[in-house]
């Protein structure tokens, strides 16, 4: 499980910080990789409902 905002995906650098995890036991957060085929499906997502600032 991972809580995330808009704003912790990078969409130009194809990075997503995950500030807090179940296994996270430092509570530091975490970045990823994020393919472009996601970032792609996340952007044509977001258009298509034209959600703009919430937990995704």
């Amino acid at each position: 499980m991972l809580a995330i905002d808009l704003h912790h995906i990078n969409f130009a650098k194809q990075r997503i910080f995950g500030p807090r995890s179940k296994t996270d036991k430092s509570g530091n957060g975490q970045y990823g990789y994020i393919s472009i085929t996601t970032i792609n499906l996340i952007d044509k997502w977001l258009t298509r409902t034209g959600i703009a600032e919430p937990l995704l």
